[in-house]
């Protein structure tokens, strides 16, 4: 799947579309050397800057294995590689992630999207208000997952959260059509600047 991403927005790069890339990393990466050396040799091949990849790890799945091998990551972090933590929640784990990966990005657990302007529950608003002041605090973009319709959008927008994941914005679509999609927004009020 990377080098298919790598290789996409190497092209995409070469056609004049200064896109960058978020990537899922497999719940089975640990941040070890191999993946180190992999991440490098992908990025070479397909003529993809370092800053313009960020990869992403599920806390969840953080959490279920080791913890992650620090080294690594900030191997990738020299290389300009960027570091997101996808799923981010607000216990005492997260937090703990946060401190000890060299982190550029978090991103709102889709759960807490999806439900936060469900009543009569201010609880989720305002976990999802922490999550966005915390990054903003500590000079991390936040990005929110599962944003499904314009009202979401408004009320993510208010609390200071201005990068956005979504079938509001659009479904999964194939390489292909991409961007097909991407000129169709054009002159739009949306920028687009990172894929996810």
């Amino acid at each position: 799947m990377l080098e298919q991403a790598l290789a996409a927005c190497g092209r995409w790069r070469r056609e004049g579309l200064r896109l960058t890339m978020s990537v899922n990393l497999s719940a089975r990466s640990n941040f070890s050397d191999e993946l180190v050396e992999a991440v490098e040799a992908l990025l070479q091949r397909h003529g993809v800057p370092a800053e313009a990849l960020t990869l992403e790890i599920t806390e969840s799945s953080v959490i279920k294995k080791t913890r992650p091998d620090r080294g690594g990551a900030r191997r990738l972090h020299a290389l300009g590689i960027g570091l997101s933590i996808d799923g981010l929640r607000t216990g005492y784990s997260s937090l703990s992630y946060l401190r000890q990966l060299p982190v550029q990005e978090v991103k709102v657990d889709k759960s807490f999207v999806t439900t936060m302007l469900d009543p009569p529950s201010p609880e989720t608003p305002r976990c999802v208000r922490s999550i966005i002041d915390l990054g903003a605090n500590l000079g991390l973009v936040v990005v929110a997952e599962g944003v499904e319709d314009a009202a979401t959008w408004a009320e993510l927008e208010r609390l200071g959260c201005h990068n956005l994941q979504g079938f509001y914005l659009a479904a999964p679509m194939p390489i292909s059509d991409f961007v097909e999609w991407l000129a169709a927004r054009e002159g739009r009020l949306v920028p687009i600047q990172r894929l996810h």
